[in-house]
């Protein structure tokens, strides 16, 4: 007679930085799958798509930095992003990485270029398949901010990488999907904002012909 599966989660491997995990819930179809936990921020991770216009075109803020798992040689262009440290919120790591990473002093208050608040929330996401990670994302205008030196983490990977402006048709040069999540869902809130700015224009300059043309008729009756 077969031996019934226990349902539930069990830990396998733990090293400083991931634990390995194996859940089993037969009744729900799902046995010994296996996916990683990232102790050190509890898996929770922010990312964040700085972006500013240039002549009424957007652009956005990517990172051009080694990651080793991927290549240990090469740099590769990924999104801006960080665990969140022990008691700090997604907003308070998010403007602190903006701060580390680029040199731009964020802030969740202000208005933007877009008429809108220059910081936005952009919901979570998950990173892959294998890991129960939620990156937390936020998109910052920086129009006509301008950056300092940023600090880094000290690290020589972190000395070594580099912030690179790119347009909607170059950030198909990035192999970290995070960055595109960010892109997307930012596009979406400036192509929405633009859209309703036009029409809130169409609809003052109609209302101003409409009392020009009430002026014009009255004076020649």
């Amino acid at each position: 007679m077969p031996r019934r599966q226990r349902s539930g989660t069990k830990l396998l491997r733990a090293t400083k930085r991931f634990e390995i995990k194996e859940m089993t819930y037969p009744i729900k179809g799902i046995s010994n799958y296996m996916f990683l936990h990232e102790i050190r921020c509890d898996g929770r991770i922010v990312g964040i798509m700085p972006w500013r216009k240039n002549g009424g075109k957007p652009f956005f803020l990517l990172r051009n930095e080694v990651t080793p798992c991927w290549d240990p040689d090469k740099p590769v262009m990924s999104s801006i992003s960080g665990g969140i440290d022990m008691g700090k919120t997604p907003e308070e790591m998010a403007l602190l990485e903006l701060w580390n990473k680029t040199g731009y002093h964020g802030t969740t208050e202000g208005v933007g270029s877009n008429g809108l608040p220059r910081w936005r929330s952009l919901g979570a996401c998950y990173g892959a398949k294998i890991t129960d990670t939620v990156y937390s994302l936020f998109c910052v205008d920086v129009t006509r901010l301008k950056p300092k030196h940023p600090p880094g983490d000290g690290s020589e990977l972190d000395e070594k990488a580099r912030n690179i402006w790119v347009s909607d048709s170059l950030i198909g040069t990035a192999v970290d999907p995070i960055a595109y999540i960010l892109h997307y869902r930012t596009r979406r809130m400036i192509d929405k904002t633009d859209a309703e700015r036009r029409r809130d224009r169409q609809v003052r300059f109609q209302g101003i012909m409409k009392r020009i043309g009430k002026m014009i008729g009255g004076k020649t009756r």
